[in-house]
This record gives C-alpha cells, structure tokens and sequence, in this order.
C-alpha cells in the first residue's frame, strides 16, 4: 500500500514593490486613469463579494451537499452585475454635467471593462476577507472596504521578469486578455531584491497582485504575494531553552533567558518622541480662528485638519517603526542564546487606574508590538508562547509568597515581605522569572536564584560575627 508523502511546510508572504512607470499603453496618461477609475469602484465590489459569500453560506446549511455552491463561485457571479450598476451611475451622473476632473474621471467609469483576471482577484479577495471573518468564529464586526480599496489581480494575470534594464511587472488588465500592461519596479530593500529574483527566475512563481495608491507619497505600489517553504529553526536554538519578552516596568521590553541572563530595553526616547509630537499637534489645534484666518472656510474638513493630521500620522509611523526594531532586536537576541522557545506575555485588558503615568502607558499599541514580535521570529522558524500576566511582579520567585505590597511601583523593585526570605530584586526580573515559571521553564531560574540567596545569607552572617 502506497503511503502518501508529507508535503513541506508552506508560508505565504506578500511583498511591496515601488511602480515607476507603466512602459506601454500610453504611459500614465492612459494607464492611470484606467487605475484611478478602478480604484473608484474596487471597494464596492469587494463589499459586494464579501456579501454575496455571507447569504451562499446561509444558503447552503439548508442544502446538500451536492446541491451546494462554493461561496466564492457566488461571489464571483455579483462583479459584473456591480460593475454594471456602477456604471450606469456614471453616466447617469455625465448627464448633470460635471466639471472639471470629475468628469473625466466618471468618462473612465463609465468606460471600465476590467479584465476576467481582475474579476478573479476580486472574488478571491472578498472570499479571502469571508474566510477569515467566519474563522473567527463571526465574532468581530464585518469588514468594510472604503474607497481606494486593492486592486486585485489573480495569479494567472501576472508575470514578472528581468528585462536586462530593470525589473518589470506585467498584469493583464486587457478585458480581451491578449494584451499585457508593463510596470517597471523597484524594490525598497536589499532582501525584497532576493525575492524578486526568486520570481524571476522561476524559482518562485508569482500569486495575486493587488495595486495600491499611497494618497501621501502620491504613488502606486504592488503588493505581490508568493508562497515559499517554511523556514527551519536555527541549529544552535535549543527548544529546552526560553526567552521571555516582558513588557517591562522601567523598560520598554525586559529580556530575560532561561539560563538567567538579562537584557533590558529602554523606551525613554520613544516616549519622548511621542510627547513631542502630541505637544506640537496640541498647540496647532489651540490657535484660534483670529490667528489662523478664516482661508480654510469652504475648502473641506480634510484641508482645515490636514496640519494636525499630518503629525498624527507621524506618530503612527514612528510607533511602528519602533515596534519593528524591537521584534528584530528579539531575534536576534534569540538567535545569540539559542533560545528554541519565546514567551510573552498576554497583552489583553487594559486596568483602569487613576495613575496618569499609567493610562498614557496603556495608551500604546501593545497589540501591534506582539505582531511585530511574532513577525519577526516566524521569518527564523520560531513561534511565540503567551502566558497570563496576572499578579507576575508581586509573587516572590524563591518562597512564593503573594502580596501587592511587596512591589514598589515608585522604586520598581521587588521586596518580598516574608523576613524569613526576604528576597528583593528588580519588579521587571521577578515578573520575567514569574513569567519562565508558568510557561515551565523556571527551574534554573530558581536554583540560580537560591544560590544568590545562600551567598547573600553567608555574607550577612560573616558581617555580623565581625
């Protein structure tokens, strides 16, 4: 009896390529209004798959399983009908005629006959958002798409190759589907290069694509995703070995190893970072109309805020900037001690204090940090462990005693209250240590610890026989 082979481990990314310039079809002039215009109506047909797929799956408890429909074959039949609707609106709206840019933005609409590749990738993305809303058990809220949504593209509409001047996307946007539209790309950084060569090559064949216009930077991106084996663990990462990534108390992370090293990471520059930023967004909101003027009136909410706007986007970017380094600097932090497994903890439920310290702290997007953290240890073939946080920093690691007094939240030090025990050290060690022990790893930890105390006990009585 034949047995069936495992198949490898596969991973899906997604990688961000720059369009430069599209190379045939008339350039930008031609090639771009067609993007805008489809651009104009992407998020209406996504919306309209997404639904489509929702009432098939209702439909399909009441069928059988022969008589069913695949929700993605019934989300594919609504995107003519949508693109029809939508452009009976345009010219409808050609007909009160419009000025200025509209009007050959409505002509484009008006006109639009995207390719069966492009009706393909929206199927697929508005299946893709169905699946993973009903993964979650249709708890969280349905998605909405706003204008400026994706511009999906299947997998069998692009191709990617090396012309010898350059990289260039080429995408079936061709209603007939003989035609081909050339981009030429480049890539932001030295690893995307080595993907794209990947593609290029053949090694890895390129999936869907879906263009996107960057409203701030004023430029269009390709996100082109591939699939590629899942990498291995690093040989010198011991599993019987743990890093713990604590969100610290007087540190921004606080790494600390199963074998008893520690690493701490401030976070002073970023707050002060981010208090800068929400100071200068402050004083900008505070000056009155009598100073500003009265030139914003009638030209939009968007134009009036569009300063303030400006450094709330800032801050984000730099939040996630930040949070990016920190994920990098876990791995290789994992990487250096061998650490096979990393612990972190449960970044859920915020406590409502009366400590302002506290409430701006809670403040930050710890959730995106916990992404970051296990984006950036997935890429090495190493995954995260969570643990509950409750209690960790003021339960004493030698003796175990539990008391919220023995954490000084002014000092950031732990003093276990037992006079027997006595033990006292830095809260975001103990709440490490605490950490190690519910995910199973604390027992070096503690006969490390047990010495330290038996040492500092000698010392104790040696200085007081003197």
């Amino acid at each position: 009896m034949k047995t069936k082979k495992e198949k490898a481990p596969t991973e899906t990314r997604a990688l961000r390529v720059e369009i430069v310039k599209p190379l045939n079809n008339g350039g930008w002039e031609t090639v771009g209004a067609q993007l805008r215009a489809l651009r104009m109506v992407s998020h209406r047909v996504l919306q309209s798959v997404f639904l489509a797929c929702v009432a098939q799956e209702r439909v399909n408890r009441t069928l059988t399983k022969a008589d069913a429909t695949h929700p993605q074959t019934a989300g594919y039949r609504v995107v003519d009908g949508e693109i029809d609707d939508i452009k009976a609106w345009a010219k409808k709206a050609l007909k009160k005629k419009a000025a200025g840019e509209r009007v050959e933005l409505l002509k484009a609409i008006a006109e639009l006959n995207p390719s069966s590749r492009m009706k393909l990738g929206w199927s697929s993305a508005g299946y893709a958002a169905f699946g993973k809303w009903s993964k979650d058990k249709q708890k969280n809220a349905m998605p909405e798409w706003r204008r400026g949504a994706p511009i999906a593209i299947n997998r069998d509409g692009v191709k990617m190759r090396d012309d010898g001047t350059g990289l260039v996307l080429s995408v079936q946007l061709d209603p007939a589907g003989t035609e081909w539209t050339d981009f030429a790309i480049k890539c932001g950084k030295g690893s995307h290069y080595g993907r794209v060569r990947e593609m290029t090559s053949g090694v890895v064949r390129p999936g869907e694509v879906k263009l996107v216009l960057d409203e701030r930077q004023k430029k269009w991106f390709a996100f082109v995703s591939y699939t590629r084996p899942s990498p291995s663990a690093p040989s010198e990462c011991d599993v019987k070995k743990a890093l713990v990534v604590h969100r610290g108390i007087h540190n921004a992370l606080y790494l600390v190893c199963s074998d008893g090293r520690s690493y701490p990471i401030p976070g002073a520059k970023l707050l002060a970072t981010k208090r800068r930023l929400v100071a200068r967004r402050h004083e900008m909101q505070r000056i009155a109309r009598c100073e500003r003027g009265s030139g914003t009136h009638g030209h939009g909410k968007a134009r009036r805020y569009a300063a303030p706007d400006s450094i709330t986007d800032k801050e984000a970017r730099v939040v996630r900037t930040w949070c990016q380094q920190m994920g990098a600097e876990v791995t290789k932090r994992v990487k250096a001690w061998g650490c096979g497994t990393i612990v972190i903890e449960d970044y859920g439920g915020i406590e409502q204090t009366g400590d302002a310290r506290q409430r701006y702290l809670d403040k930050f997007p710890f959730y995106q940090l916990k992404q970051a953290i296990e984006w950036s240890v997935s890429k090495v073939g190493l995954a995260t462990t969570e643990v509950p946080c409750e209690y960790i920093s003021s339960v004493c690691p030698v003796c175990g005693n539990a008391d919220l007094r023995q954490h000084n939240h002014r000092t950031g030090t732990f003093h276990c209250a037992k006079a027997a025990c006595g033990f006292e050290r830095a809260a975001d060690y103990v709440a490490a240590f605490n950490m190690m022990k519910r995910a199973g790893f604390g027992d070096g930890l503690r006969k490390k610890l047990k010495r330290e105390i038996d040492i500092v006990a000698v010392t104790r009585e040696i200085t007081a026989a003197e």
